[in-house]
């Protein structure tokens, strides 16, 4: 009988590292710290308000988690649900931690759905960025690098924690990966399906329809490809809009005017030399032989970050970094890709170094 093979072990190895990253990175994601809120302290986006469809507009829009959880809520056992609730109220340990985090211990079996489902989501924007760097960006496809790359996507996500966290925001990391892998495999029919529940979970879902017009373009037809990018516009305005009627009567608005309060502030105030630094880094990183970097990850990071920044001058903060989510995957396999070209760059200069030196 032949051994077994080492490669299963480290499969699973990388798994349960992924898995222990992404619930990490959950527990940071609903935790209220320094500089971040959770995902239960802002007035207009609470956590029971977002479920019931109560919370303000444009939030409660933004409706495909909060209508899963109330599925799988409205079918568990109210005993079950009891239970969670009396559990927590009983135990010293977790009534502390659901005061820490602003939970009301009353929803303890709701609270728990969503943290599972918002795990899963995490699991799966892992999986979907690697693939994604991989197969689009022209990473080496080892298995060291798949471990390497999944666990930087979601180690990196703490980043992006500032003023609040919402609860679509790990499925829209999941949706919008999946969907631009996808767009890079040419799979339109699962393209369209997720597709539409991007639509359902956030608006920015729309930044997928010139993305996919651009990757396809040569390889359909100009008829098919027209008419698909005319149905993903009516389906995304559909959904859109229907969502919109429904929460009609919910205070607020379908957009947020922060010009004024917040960005003017903010683009007139001095830099200090730690945020300098920081930001060029990352944009050496990002342009770092821009040229010789995929297309269709130069394409994307423009066509999301430079729209998504110029909404954020107007209607979020300029400085509230999940609002750049969607720029997340573009971005990552190409700072990867800039540092492997380095290592590989100074490996060249070392070993000419030491040749130079063994021919003296």
């Amino acid at each position: 009988m032949s051994p077994p093979s080492p490669a299963k072990p480290l499969a699973l190895l990388r798994l349960l590292l992924i898995a222990g990253a992404a619930a990490w990175v959950l527990v940071q994601f609903v935790t209220p710290a320094a500089t971040h809120a959770g995902i239960n302290y802002y007035y207009r986006a609470r956590f029971l308000d977002m479920l019931n469809g109560r919370a303000w507009r444009p939030f409660v829009t933004r409706a495909l988690l909060p209508t899963t959880v109330r599925g799988i809520v409205a079918i568990a056992p109210p005993e079950l649900q009891q239970g969670a609730a009396d559990a927590v109220a009983r135990t010293p340990g977790l009534r502390a931690a659901f005061k820490v985090l602003g939970w009301e211990t009353s929803a303890a079996f709701v609270y728990a759905i969503a943290c599972v489902l918002m795990w899963l989501a995490l699991c799966g924007f892992a999986a979907a960025a690697t693939a994604l760097a991989v197969e689009a960006g022209g990473l080496p496809d080892t298995p060291l690098m798949r471990g390497a790359l999944a666990l930087a996507a979601l180690l990196g996500l703490p980043l992006f924690f500032r003023y609040a966290s919402y609860i679509y925001d790990p499925a829209q990391l999941a949706l919008f990966t999946t969907a631009l892998l996808l767009i890079a495999r040419r799979n339109l029919r699962a393209f369209a399906a997720v597709f539409a529940l991007a639509c359902i979970n956030k608006e920015t879902a729309v930044l997928l329809i010139p993305l996919a017009a651009y990757a396809w373009r040569g390889r359909l037809p100009r008829r098919r490809l027209a008419g698909f990018v005319v149905g993903l516009g009516a389906v995304y305005l559909a959904i859109r809009l229907g969502l919109a009627w429904v929460f009609r009567s919910n205070p607020g608005s379908l957009l947020e005017f922060h010009l004024l309060d917040h960005n003017l502030a903010l683009l007139s105030a001095p830099w200090n030399i730690g945020g300098i630094l920081l930001a060029a880094a990352l944009a050496f990183l990002l342009l770092y032989r821009w040229r010789d970097k995929p297309v269709f990850l130069r394409v994307g990071l423009a066509g999301t970050l430079l729209p998504l920044a110029g909404m954020a001058v107007f209607f979020g903060y300029l400085d509230e970094w999940r609002g750049y989510y969607e720029a997340y995957p573009f971005a990552l396999p190409l700072m990867a890709w800039s540092v492997l070209a380095l290592g590989r760059r100074a490996r060249v200069v070392i070993e000419s170094a030491q040749e130079r030196n063994y021919r003296r």
